[in-house]
């Protein structure tokens, strides 16, 4: 699968190895090696990387660890491998791989779309993106009731955004949307 479509967040899904929970999807099964960095030395430790769409689990005969996707802070590619650079103490370091690009783009995609933040968009997707503070709002205009939300003035975005707005829910006679700061009738 070519890089440029897995940035994009179209990841393959594999079979795995091991079981996973049902709700779980495998996107990566490859061989791993951590490079485990002692006080005096660097100790090898082979195994495999898991990456599904809940975490990423390095399983090895010597024991394994698993790391949630926000837990990520950083995964740079390196000549041979990758680096995960984690928020928690244990799991840090280099990782050799077969495939490092590829390693690094499932593992990075992963990670930004459990953090929901943006995968790489296509130039026609650009466009028609609705920022998040926006689909905060709407989804805050949800919460309170409102019928229906009034246009306001939101620059060139708003052709884009009015159907992701409208939001259909029973009926509130009179209820003041926090967006909008209009009252829906």
């Amino acid at each position: 699968m070519k890089m440029t479509t897995i940035r994009r967040g179209n990841l393959p899904t594999i079979r795995p190895s091991i079981r996973l929970d049902t709700d779980e999807l495998c996107h990566l099964e490859i061989p791993a090696t951590y490079h485990k960095v002692n006080t005096r030395s660097t100790s090898l430790v082979p195994g495999r990387f898991v990456a599904t769409s809940k975490k990423l689990r390095f399983l090895s005969v010597s024991g394994g660890t698993e790391i949630g996707w926000n837990s990520v802070m950083r995964v740079q590619l390196q000549s041979g491998g990758i680096y995960l650079e984690l928020s928690r103490k244990t799991g840090n370091g280099f990782c050799s791989v077969p495939d490092p690009l590829l390693v690094e783009a499932t593992l990075d995609t992963l990670t930004r779309m459990a953090k929901r933040q943006l995968v790489g968009l296509n130039a026609d997707a650009t466009s028609r993106h609705i920022p998040q503070d926006v689909r905060n709002a709407a989804w805050q205009c949800d919460q309170e009731g409102v019928s229906n939300v009034v246009s306001v003035a939101l620059g060139p975005t708003w052709s884009s955004i009015t159907s992701f707005l409208t939001v259909r829910v029973a009926q509130v006679p009179s209820v003041m949307c926090t967006f909008c700061a209009e009252t829906a009738i």
